[in-house]
């Protein structure tokens, strides 16, 4: 029963454009070229209007699988960086994508970005 109560508060709910009403938007996405297999590294959204809004999830691909859910581990609404810890158990070589799901505080809505890329990423 809370689960088709909370689907339901969460489908009430409209959802803002890929940008919203507060401008909020995703320009960049930034993870070292070659990463290790063995243990997180981060991935760094590069931001416009941080501050306008409550970042909920990242949202990342590997060669178009996914998406994965990340939580941030960092948001830093000065620098406009939002920093989320990424794992990639399989060596290979991978692009990697990525949007976040935001709560624009202005229009009390739950909105997501446009995807962006990080281009190749080398996991050894």
């Amino acid at each position: 029963m809370l689960v088709v109560v909370f689907g339901a508060l969460i489908l009430g709910c409209a959802t803002t454009s890929e940008t919203g009403t507060s401008g909020f938007s995703v320009k960049k996405l930034t993870i070292p070229e070659t990463v290790s297999t063995k243990s997180p590294y981060p991935a760094v959204m590069h931001c416009v209007g941080l501050e306008k809004v409550d970042i909920l999830q990242g949202h990342f691909f590997w060669n178009g699988e996914g998406p994965y859910a990340y939580e941030p581990t960092r948001v830093d609404p000065q620098s406009g960086e939002v920093v989320f810890m990424l794992h990639t158990g399989r060596p290979g070589t991978y692009r990697i994508t990525g949007y976040v799901s935001f709560w624009d505080k202005a229009t009390s809505k739950v909105g997501k970005t446009k995807p962006v890329s990080a281009g190749f990423v080398l996991a050894r």
